[in-house]
């Protein structure tokens, strides 16, 4: 993934991390913010992977029914 013209790696643990927590506390700033200092990032990364994550999870479902 790139995001401000780098190229980020995310692993399926750090996805699965983003979608539990933003589950369980909302997609709030203070939430990408805490997720970014236990995953290395920084809380932009961590919003815009959320987002993206989002939007997957959207066409998955779209694109079922």
């Amino acid at each position: 993934m790139m995001v401000d013209g780098e190229v980020t790696v995310w692993g399926m643990e750090d996805d699965r991390k983003i979608l539990l927590v933003c589950s369980a506390f909302g997609d709030k700033e203070e939430t990408f913010g805490i997720l970014a200092s236990q995953l290395q990032r920084t809380p932009v990364h961590v919003r815009r992977r959320f987002e993206w994550l989002m939007e997957r999870l959207s066409r998955a479902r779209a694109g079922a029914a």
